[in-house]
């Protein structure tokens, strides 16, 4: 079968204390699912060809739109091609696993490479943040197995007295038992159970009924909590990235039924196949949790609101509006120019200008602090002005490295995502 050759995940940089629910960590004013989600399958192109997918599936139960595609976009935002098959999963905190399931399915059937990201914004009970899985037929980080799935509905009360706390741990048992059966596979041959959908009790009654009560996974939880969608992906990788070659490991999530499936680690599974996932986040140091300079890691409730908005504040006006990108490079001096220019800047050329796409990094050029804007010169060539976010004004100096992310736009802007820059990662 199919399965993962690669995992990206993206957690915001702002962590909240909550009375009771433990710390969580909370994406600023401009980002939402979607802008979560482009962050994340960034990370998986940094080791694959954007031109060599065939689809993109998106999962969420906290979409910003209800009837627009937002695969597509993503899909743009990240340029891959204009010919792929797009999807959107919601409905249930488990249709990340299940939008993989598919993505599994359609690669054995002749789709090639799709990249799956599950991502949720805006919830108490959950961590904001992103995961992006490349499922195609190498399965280098883990190959998919077997799979199993019940349909439940949970709307109605049980005719049975006291069924209803147990149906969670009755579907979720019955799926994983599947899977595990199908193969023959025994607890002591399970490197890890990767389950999530359901609260941590139930969880942990469900690792005592497979014999494998000290593997369930869950040492993330501490430091920053569970996601929504996205958790039963970030189970996955962080069992993958403790796992050997050869290890099996069952993935499964409840949420009005169940599905599991199983996986064998591949030939790049253990330390390093997921970037490496638990020790990056206890020491902050994740893609989008460690942006330079800014106003504290973490913040109590009820000033979080307060606090996020300060640290990142709407400029009045966004310029780059382009989602996929794309300027132009002058074949006679080879200078690049956004947007798009009818004639060279540089040279004045009429003729042979074509569509370049445009590097997302440069460094800070010059600094508009009234404005919040920082012209930006980019990696390859070309210059653009840009707001700036994930910063105060007065934390960037000229020379600063910088990424370029998308983010919502202005409320008053006719653009609903534009490109701003951020600080880089520190390392």
């Amino acid at each position: 079968m199919a399965g993962v050759s690669a995992i990206g995940v993206h957690l915001p940089c702002t962590t909240v204390y909550s009375t009771g629910r433990g710390p969580r960590r909370v994406a600023g004013g401009d980002e939402d699912a979607l802008t979560l989600a482009v962050e994340a399958t960034g990370r998986c192109l940094e080791q694959v060809e954007p031109l060599t997918f065939g689809g993109l599936f998106f999962a969420s139960t906290t979409p910003p739109f209800r009837e627009t595609p937002l695969s597509s976009i993503i899909a743009t935002a990240c340029d891959l091609p204009r010919d792929i098959v797009t999807a959107d999963f919601g409905g249930s905190i488990r249709s990340g696993l299940s939008a993989l399931l598919a993505a599994v399915r359609a690669v054995d059937g002749g789709v090639r490479r799709i990249l799956v990201v599950a991502a949720d914004h805006g919830s108490r009970d959950h961590s904001d943040g992103a995961v992006a899985v490349v499922v195609d037929a190498k399965a280098r980080v883990a190959e998919m197995l077997a799979s199993a799935a019940v349909a439940e509905d949970f709307s109605f009360q049980s005719p049975v007295p006291g069924e209803e706390p147990e149906r969670p741990l009755r579907d979720l048992a019955e799926v994983v038992e599947r899977v595990i059966n199908e193969f023959g596979v025994g607890p002591e041959d399970l490197a890890g159970l990767a389950a999530s959908g359901a609260p941590l009790g139930v969880l942990l009654r469900l690792a005592d009924l497979a014999a494998v009560g000290d593997r369930l996974v869950r040492e993330h939880l501490e430091r920053f909590g569970a996601l929504a969608t996205a958790e039963p992906l970030l189970r996955l990788a962080v069992a993958l990235e403790r796992a050997k070659p050869g290890d099996r490991i069952v993935l499964a999530a409840g949420g009005h039924g169940a599905e599991a499936a199983l996986f064998q680690a591949g030939e790049v599974a253990g330390e390093g196949a997921c970037r490496p996932i638990v020790d990056s986040f206890a020491d902050g140091d994740v893609e989008g949790s460690k942006t330079g300079p800014r106003v504290g890691p973490s913040i109590w409730e009820p000033d979080a609101v307060e606090e996020r908005a300060r640290v990142r504040g709407e400029p009045v006006a966004v310029v780059a509006r382009n989602t996929r990108l794309y300027g132009s490079r002058c074949a006679a001096c080879g200078g690049v120019q956004f947007p798009h220019a009818v004639d060279c800047p540089s040279c004045g050329a009429h003729e042979g200008l074509e569509p370049a796409k445009i590097a997302k990094r440069g460094i800070v050029a010059a600094l508009h602090g009234a404005s919040g804007h920082a012209r930006v010169a980019l990696d390859g060539g070309g210059h653009i002005e840009m707001a700036v976010t994930d910063a105060l004004p007065d934390a960037l100096v000229a020379g600063t490295p910088v990424l370029l992310t998308l983010r919502r736009g202005p409320l008053s802007g006719s653009a609903r995502y534009v490109w701003k820059a951020r600080p880089a990662k520190l390392r």
